[in-house]
């Protein structure tokens, strides 16, 4: 009896998955199929429909899969220590690596945002929730403490900084390093929020 191979050796929910991913990247999301998925996830059709019911529901478990490695970094929980420079750093790498390292993924979803369903339109946002929650707590007790402006929205204070991460994915060709965009971007957004005459 022949060995299995690798792939065979993964749980079938984690086949497909990373299989979708793939081929959701390589085709876009209109032009992937459930049977182009099920056979690079070496499974049939039936298989993939017993664990996901549409092809919706396995785009929202390929985005939540990227995020749950995203916040697996953070030991459940950013390990925030309310100095503005390290906790927005840590945040800020370790967002872009995430986005970064599925580039080709998330460039898809833009690219098709007019064209795919309203629910798969909400996959984003609605996997990406708790880590932007987390920011928002963050800031919000931030405020608290006086670290930063009272009068900022928490919400679109974190909305800046992710946006501007999400930014340095989408130009891929740029003279300067991704560390050097980084730097310069928690730079901009520190400065921004730090109360006049504070640091």
């Amino acid at each position: 009896m022949p060995a299995k191979s690798e792939k065979e050796n993964t749980p079938t929910r984690e086949r497909i998955i990373a299989s979708a991913t793939e081929v959701f990247a390589e085709r876009g999301i209109q032009g992937a199929t459930t049977r182009e998925i099920a056979a690079a996830a070496e499974i049939n059709e039936v298989t993939l429909f017993r664990h996901f019911k549409s092809k919706d529901l396995l785009l929202t478990a390929v985005v939540q899969s990227i995020v749950a490695r995203y916040w697996s970094s953070f030991d459940t929980d950013p390990d925030w220590k309310f100095e503005l420079q390290i906790d927005i750093t840590d945040f800020a790498n370790r967002y872009f690596k995430t986005i970064n390292d599925n580039h080709t993924l998330f460039r898809t979803f833009i690219g098709e945002a007019g064209r795919f369903p309203e629910r798969s339109k909400m996959v984003i946002k609605d996997a990406f929730r708790p880590l932007r929650q987390s920011l928002i707590d963050y800031i919000a007790e931030c405020q608290k403490r006086s670290m930063i402006r009272a009068e900022l929205d928490p919400e679109v204070a974190a909305d800046v900084l992710t946006g501007m991460l999400f930014s340095a994915m989408l130009r891929k060709h740029r003279e300067y390093s991704d560390s050097s965009y980084i730097e310069s971007a928690v730079q901009i957004f520190i400065g921004g929020i730090i109360p006049e005459g504070g640091r």
